[in-house]
């Protein structure tokens, strides 16, 4: 497991979570429980994910979880996608299935 540590202020509310997701079963509930005050959470699920992600994800049923489908090419190719597909915000963040927010 990462933890990533990002100090709780008042920007997390304004704050666009991006989300590459493959068979991410094992980390998947903790990382988005932890980002739950984040005001959008993108999550980009691989087609060719084969394990219950996306169910789990869909058990949580949280508000503010996005879900869409893409098929991974390379890293950066996914990446620039990705940005391509969510400009609505003014703060954005990169994270990994596995990093969790702790907060203070």
């Amino acid at each position: 497991m990462k933890i990533l540590i990002f100090t709780y202020c008042k920007m997390i509310e304004k704050l666009q979570i991006l989300l590459m997701c493959y068979n991410s079963q094992e980390t998947i509930k903790e990382t988005l429980i932890s980002w739950k005050d984040s005001s959008l959470i993108n999550v980009f699920i691989d087609r060719k994910t084969t394990d219950n992600t996306l169910q789990i994800i869909k058990s949580l049923n949280q508000q503010n979880i996005r879900i869409q489908y893409f098929t991974f090419v390379d890293f950066s190719q996914s990446r620039n996608y990705i940005i391509s597909k969510c400009k609505n915000y003014k703060y954005s963040i990169f994270i990994d299935d596995s990093y969790q927010l702790v907060g203070n």
